[in-house]
């Protein structure tokens, strides 16, 4: 008698406890703390890549959309090149913001670009509760990029970086804009599902059986989205846009292994690797400013020769003609 009851009190011990975990990683993985743009912007400052003196004296205007499903959400467009056609977006990591982003804003600046820096939905100043690590960010993104065309002109010529869950974000978004002339995904996961079991057995020591399927019942009923809606490998898998990837060698957060796996499964267009030996997780710019720089400048051009070449048969035509 003693022994089943003994038995029944540990079942519910152990059901009470998986319950409990599930719910903290819950939180961990959509409701973390999102950080003040004011401690991302001393962040930068701190790397030595930009100042929130020096971002408040850029030449930019308070931009904001209104996404599929109700929220407000913020950014901010920069324009070193007043009335250029050039812009990137560029996309934060997760608990992230604008601030954050800011440290890329004189590298594009540099290349020629304006810069739209966005806050994703429930990060710094933009409206929502959960990040859905690219399933509704990229319906947000696509609106963005309308945003620019209604403000630099249909022939504006866009690119993405994005970071961590930006870097995710944008390569959700592939192939929903076929006119996108690139995209930068710095420490991106392929695959959130395999991230999510990476994180929960190798970095926290959380057995993967019960707790992948309750959060995954969490993720479904309380922010409409499952983890194996979000794949990255497979939206680039078959698109043609230029991609570069970005890694630290000794990322341990998203593994090195992810931008790896991605890199291989493109099969058509532009796509490079750059990987950082000795950075960390979104880390691989201000460990080497320069080699990201020559990086980003490389794949630029290449993109650049290419579009050059697509265009030569339409020129010798109409010099034919």
């Amino acid at each position: 008698m003693w022994s089943y009851v003994a038995a029944g009190c540990v079942l519910l011990i152990v059901i009470v406890s998986a319950n409990l975990l599930g719910s903290h990683v819950f939180r961990r993985m959509i409701l973390g703390k999102r950080s003040l743009p004011e401690d991302s912007f001393a962040t930068v400052e701190g790397m030595g890549l930009m100042s929130r003196g020096e971002f408040e004296a850029l030449p930019k205007e308070e931009a904001s959309i209104l996404s599929k499903d109700g929220f407000r959400l913020r950014g901010y467009y920069i324009e070193p090149h007043p009335g250029g056609r050039k812009v990137v977006i560029i996309v934060h990591g997760y608990t992230a913001n604008h601030g954050f982003s800011s440290q890329f804003i004189r590298l594009f600046a540099d290349e020629g670009f304006n810069v739209l820096l966005i806050d994703q939905r429930s990060h710094g100043r933009s409206e929502g509760r959960y990040a859905t690590y690219g399933y509704y960010e990229r319906e947000d993104l696509d609106a963005w990029i309308e945003w620019v065309r209604h403000r630099v002109g249909e022939d504006a010529y866009i690119g993405l970086h994005g970071q961590s869950m930006g870097g995710g974000t944008v390569l959700m978004h592939a192939g929903m804009d076929p006119d996108i002339r690139f995209i930068i995904a710095d420490c991106p996961y392929s695959d959130l599902e395999k991230l999510m079991r990476y994180q929960l057995k190798d970095l926290n020591r959380v057995p993967i059986f019960p707790f992948m399927g309750m959060l995954d019942r969490r993720l479904r009923r309380r922010a409409a989205f499952s983890m194996r809606d979000v794949k990255p490998i497979e939206r680039i898998r078959e698109q043609e846009v230029p991609l570069l990837l970005i890694h630290g060698g000794k990322d341990d957060f998203v593994p090195t292994s992810m931008s790896v796996e991605l890199y291989h499964a493109k099969t058509k267009g532009i796509r490079r690797l750059h990987i950082v030996d000795d950075a960390v997780h979104a880390g691989a710019y201000p460990t080497d400013p320069e080699g990201y720089r020559e990086a980003v400048s490389q794949f630029l051009a290449e993109v650049r020769e290419q579009e050059r070449r697509e265009r030569l048969p339409e020129s010798a035509a109409a010099v034919e003609g």
